[in-house]
């Protein structure tokens, strides 16, 4: 069952999401308990499900592909669903999707594993949210970029223990956060994958 907007603190255990309902002038406060743990963030209008985050719309209107305090979050319709109000890390990633079991499996070679697309499904699932339904993220804490001949490069999250972002929301909202479940690798959460939490802070 989603949290509710009068209940404060959502623990997200590592490879798990959370759903939670925020309303308009609360903020969205994303803890990373012990560093270099990146979060998928995602949201869809409380009134309209069909109304959700874009990443796209996001990277247009801000006119930018890195974002911290001031910027917004942005919806297909182009609505502002949230406001970046204070950013301890000023590295996030509006490029990539979601880990799932295809890059387990066909990118990584681990075999199949479940990933953040299905860990968000199920935590949404109570509300008609399916699968296919689950859009690509706002990456909290996650430093991505282009290198040689336009390869994507993802780097070491730089968050450090207790580092958060803070987001306000501007409309009501379903939102979303999983704890990254990729741990292969240096680049991908230290390599081990950890906690986050969530603080609803009141309007």
């Amino acid at each position: 069952m989603a949290i509710t907007p009068n209940e404060r603190v959502i623990p997200i255990p590592a490879k798990t999401a959370r759903a939670f309902m925020v309303r308009a002038g609360q903020t969205v406060r994303i803890i990373d308990v012990q560093g270099t743990q990146c979060g998928d963030f995602i949201s869809y209008s409380s009134t309209d499900y069909r109304e959700f985050f874009s990443q796209s719309r996001t990277r247009t209107n801000n006119w930018k592909i890195e974002l911290t305090t001031g910027d917004k979050l942005y919806s297909n319709r182009d609505n502002v669903m949230f406001t970046i109000r204070e950013d301890l890390v000023k590295k996030h990633d509006i490029l990539l999707p979601e880990c799932n079991r295809y890059v387990f499996e066909h990118i990584y070679k681990v075999g199949v594993r479940t990933g953040c697309q299905e860990h968000l499904a199920e935590s949404l699932k109570e509300y008609g949210i399916t699968l296919d339904d689950i859009h690509d993220p706002f990456n909290v804490f996650m430093d991505t970029g282009t290198g040689e001949n336009g390869a994507l490069v993802i780097r070491r999250g730089p968050s450090k223990p207790g580092d958060y972002v803070d987001l306000q929301a501007e409309m009501d909202c379903l939102a979303a956060l999983s704890a990254c479940a990729v741990d292969q690798g240096e680049e991908s959460n230290g390599g081990v994958c950890t906690d986050l939490r969530v603080e609803i802070l009141p309007a």
